[in-house]
């Protein structure tokens, strides 16, 4: 009993410690509590009558958080809160318990205001433990997360990507009417004949993968990779239009698959023609005032673009590494009004240390990534995880120099852990040469081949 009281006392005097604050600092306060202690979780909810006294807890809390208005708590109703809190501790015997509730009742009541801080901040860097809203999940996809609540989320602790995590809502309102259920393109301007094996080193892939780049052996590294075919532009016009043909209001390139005056000049022309299509231009190699970098463009409409900037050199074969010079990325996560979630990643980007796990935590909903690699059994696994971890779609446009077997898209969607959680995969012996592949961002159903998802090819 001591260790009770102990306990409630804790999360009141934490609370008290907030003062005047929104609803998300108190249900922050509650989940790091239930983090702190998740190692007990499992056997204190267990416990014999611990499940009635936490639902009767709930049924409390909801009733106790009727009365309060606003998105705002005085100091006085903060420690009225921390008072209740105490009690909640007391009345489940167990401070993760009561705090969970606590943390529940919040959500239910206020889940819809916590949006407003990050909406106003428009730019939040996100650090272990911080609290950040998400769009509410289907229940049956999730296992037990007793730091969680259907719209709240806890930053990972411990290990972070090597790389600041920004959630960005500056043009939440500019992304708010892509679809749900949006039709994705896939645009592969470049794919070597399907008998074509893999490339064995640098000179087989220059020679017959259409490929440009500039070396130096001496440093161990390469850059300036380019699209070494005169009609790159062309085919990349025609591809868009049978994308729009199909109804793609989505769309993706490879990896360097242009120059950076072509990456520009496609960005242009897709806000000059006021094209209603998000669209990843690839990534270009670029250099400005001795920085070296690896930029994806995304078209939003006339007036704004999105850029990022690759933070996870690719080395090929051990030996030649990607030239990059003084990054300075970020990993953005920008929001749409509905709470939605999307990120522009380049290649070994998705693979870089912590990045998968952190998606997975935020429960993103689009994950874009042009990629240029002979392999794909790594953006394969990611893309499951997030599919049944984050319930999370990711669609990978791959410039591939490997076996013709290997994909060239990949392509996973929300669904439940089973047998396989394998995305779906086109590959450059099925496409035949440049080519288009739509599909739909349509939640998997159960028992269906291939998981249900469609990846319908489009020849040039």
């Amino acid at each position: 009993m001591l260790r009770a009281m102990n306990a409630a006392t804790l999360l009141k005097r934490n609370i008290e410690q907030l003062g005047s604050c929104p609803p998300i600092d108190v249900a922050v306060v509650a989940l790091a509590i239930c983090r702190s202690h998740g190692h007990e979780w499992t056997t204190t909810f267990n416990a014999s009558g611990a499940q009635e006294l936490f639902e009767r807890a709930r049924e409390e809390a909801a009733t106790f958080f009727e009365r309060f208005e606003g998105g705002l708590f005085s100091k006085g109703e903060i420690v009225e809160v921390a008072a209740f809190a105490e009690k909640l501790v007391r009345d489940t015997k167990a401070l993760v318990l009561g705090a969970r509730a606590l943390a529940l009742a919040i959500d239910e009541k206020f889940g819809d205001t916590y949006v407003n801080r990050f909406i106003a901040r428009e730019r939040t860097t996100l650090r272990a433990d911080v609290g950040f809203p998400v769009r509410d999940h289907d229940s049956e996809f999730l296992g037990p997360q007793p730091d969680a609540t259907a719209r709240l989320k806890l930053f990972p602790g411990g290990a972070s990507p090597t790389v600041p995590v920004v959630l960005s809502f500056e043009h939440a309102s500019a992304l708010a009417d892509l679809p749900s259920d949006a039709c994705v393109a896939t645009i592969l301007p470049n794919m070597a004949p399907p008998h074509r094996a893999a490339a064995a080193n640098l000179d087989e892939i220059k020679e017959h993968f259409e490929v440009e780049a500039d070396v130096n052996l001496e440093a161990g590294k390469f850059f300036w990779v380019r699209p070494a075919n005169a009609d790159q532009m062309d085919r990349i016009r025609k591809l868009v239009e049978v994308a729009e043909r199909e109804g793609a209001r989505i769309a993706l390139m490879p990896e360097l698959c242009v120059t950076d005056a072509q990456q520009r000049e496609l960005i242009e022309w897709f806000q000059k023609d006021r094209k209603r299509m998000l669209f990843t231009a690839g990534s270009a190699h670029s250099e400005d005032g001795g920085r070296r970098m690896n930029l994806a463009r995304t078209h939003v409409h006339q007036d704004l673009h999105l850029v990022h900037e690759k933070f996870n050199p690719y080395i090929l074969n051990g030996q030649l590494g990607e030239d990059l010079h003084e990054t300075k990325s970020e990993l953005t996560v920008y929001a749409l009004g509905d709470l939605r979630t999307l990120v522009v990643l380049v290649c070994k980007d998705l693979l870089a240390h912590r990045v998968a796990d952190v998606l997975a935590e935020m429960r993103l909903w689009l994950v874009l990534v042009p990629s240029l690699s002979p392999k794909t059994d790594d953006f394969r696994t990611v893309a499951g995880i997030l599919a049944t971890t984050g319930q999370t779609s990711l669609l990978a446009a791959i410039a591939s120099f490997g076996d013709p077997k290997e994909a060239v898209v990949v392509a996973g969607r929300p669904r439940k852990a089973g047998s396989s959680n394998l995305p779906a995969f086109r590959t450059r012996e099925e496409l035949e040469g440049p080519a288009v592949v739509t599909t739909r961002l349509t939640k998997v159903k159960d028992m269906e081949p291939d998981q249900g998802l469609a990846l319908v090819i489009h020849r040039l």
